[in-house]
């Protein structure tokens, strides 16, 4: 663990390293119908490369000034690397997938988020409990999270 204060920091660090690839994947996968599967694994490879890199480097070369903004390697926050290989894997994949074939739309239409995702089920829509209406469990899920925010932030 070397220089990590405690085993929560190296475990968070990591794991923000892995969500950064991640976390483009799913959203281009979900809302970009041109996203490949070697876009994807691309992005993986090389997001969380690029991340294990920056976190070897650092350790390396802690001392070594950047330029910008006026800090050592050494104490770049992992959020801030994170963010990086976010961008890195989101650019990757949008690169990837336009060098590509793009997928067959009937093949993937499923797996992607339509408009039709947020309307309720015929099935549910006559005459069904008033717990199981979508449109109530969307209202309460943005007012919680607009309740959290004000009151944390």
């Amino acid at each position: 663990m070397g220089s990590y204060p405690l085993i929560f920091t190296y475990f968070q660090s990591f794991v923000a390293y892995i969500a950064a690839p991640s976390g483009a994947i799913f959203l281009l996968g979900v809302f970009w119908r041109r996203a490949t599967e070697k876009a994807a694994l691309a992005a993986l490879v090389l997001g969380l490369g690029f991340c294990l890199l920056i976190e070897i480097l650092k350790h390396l070369f802690f001392d070594v000034q950047l330029p910008w903004p006026r800090i050592s390697l050494g104490n770049i926050s992992f959020i801030y690397v994170s963010f990086a290989g976010w961008v890195l894997s989101m650019a990757i994949m949008v690169l990837v997938s336009r060098a590509d074939r793009p997928p067959d739309y009937e093949k993937v239409k499923g797996l992607l988020w339509s408009r039709d995702a947020l309307r309720q089920p015929l099935s549910l829509q006559a005459g069904g409990a008033w717990y199981r209406s979508l449109a109530l469990w969307y209202f309460a899920f943005v007012a919680l999270w607009i309740v959290f925010i004000v009151r944390f932030l």
